[in-house]
């Protein structure tokens, strides 16, 4: 009986191993072709955590998000937030894939989608296929426009503004206004003590 569980197991593992190993060898050298293909070095598409940031650097992304995806992929098996935490490492990823296609020459939604969910047959037909690297605007946010996050990014420091000035600021004994400087209060008139 033990002798048999033995056998089927060794032979579901040759098995598997004949299947993935080629795989693994073509994801590798079209890793290594792709990032050739972008003016790097091959080598550096093979290396864990560091092909993550040369890509980083290929696609404009901004580099902190490099701590998304390392951070991201040690928690995701948190329980009760780790879903939450692997659909912003899916995110950031997307953003990463949705600029590299628009580098590539290939359509950024469709091609960002199949890169995000299906590298290892995506990134093959951008390596081995006949598209080409260019130099292309795109945004360091990937999908979210420059614009956007720099007009959020002013609205967030205009309401911090705001606020602080509320906290420092004085008002009217006499009708509530909130006191701009000088002696009197400038809607009503009242002397300021």
């Amino acid at each position: 009986m033990f002798e048999g569980l033995l056998a089927a197991s060794l032979i579901t593992l040759i098995i598997l191993g004949l299947i993935c190993l080629p795989i693994l060898v073509l994801y590798i050298v079209a890793s290594w072709k792709l990032y050739k293909k972008c003016g790097r070095e091959g080598w550096e598409g093979i290396i864990p955590i560091y092909r993550d940031y040369v890509l980083l650097q290929i696609t404009g992304i901004k580099w902190w998000v490099i701590f998304i995806l390392v951070v991201g992929s040690l928690l995701t098996n948190t329980a009760g937030i780790g879903f939450i935490i692997s659909l912003v490492v899916l995110f950031a990823k997307f953003c990463i894939y949705y600029n590299l296609s628009k580098k590539m020459g290939k359509d950024p939604v469709g091609f960002g989608i199949g890169l995000t969910l299906l590298p290892i047959i995506f990134i093959p037909i951008l390596a081995f296929g006949d598209s080409k690297f260019t130099e292309c605007e795109v945004s360091p946010y990937g999908v979210i426009p420059e614009e956007k996050v720099n007009s959020a990014a002013s609205n967030v420091k205009e309401t911090a503004k705001k606020k602080t000035a509320s906290k420092n600021a004085k008002f009217c004994t006499n009708c509530g206004a909130e006191l701009t400087g000088g002696k009197f209060c400038s809607k009503c008139g009242h002397e300021i003590h």
